[in-house]
């Protein structure tokens, strides 16, 4: 998805190039805690 699509469909035109990117960056940066365990654990066994 491009960056006007995401800000058209989400705030219709109130949301920054600069908000998305830190939810973006926040949002992988959760997903890596969250799946650590599980990640370490693959890692192990390879």
């Amino acid at each position: 998805m491009d960056w006007e699509t995401i800000i058209e469909e989400w705030a219709v035109g109130k949301l920054t190039r600069k908000a998305i990117a830190e939810a973006i960056r926040l949002g992988r940066h959760e997903a890596l805690i969250s799946h650590t365990p599980e990640l370490m654990q693959e890692t192990a066994r390879s």
